[in-house]
């Protein structure tokens, strides 16, 4: 039995699995990276209460997961200038939001 905590060990596996979708030279490499920020994540201490933590890792685990499923390739068969404008329409929506609850 290991004695790291269940939403540990369930976010390091999500990451081996979203590792899985990445080209083999970067996949070692992205995998150690990620599953090293856990701890990190899980002994934050600006966070108190546990299960908040915990929460927190496993969505962080699983948007790399998702990241590497579902890459921006809809951004590729844009292009450039139409990339470029929808940034700027989520970036002015995003503003105005901020600003509406301000």
């Amino acid at each position: 039995m290991t004695r790291r905590p269940l939403a540990q060990r369930i976010a390091e596996q999500l990451i081996r699995r979203a590792c899985r979708y990445l080209p083999g030279e970067t996949r070692d490499e992205r995998c150690r990276e990620w599953a090293a920020e856990l701890p990190a994540i899980l002994h934050d201490p600006g966070i108190r209460f546990a299960p908040l933590r915990s929460a927190r890792a496993l969505s962080y685990a699983a948007d790399t997961f998702r990241s590497t499923r579902y890459p921006l390739g809809a951004l590729k068969s844009k292009p450039d200038g139409a990339a470029a404008a929808s940034a700027g329409v989520r970036l002015f929506i995003s503003v105005g939001i901020w600003i509406g609850l301000v």
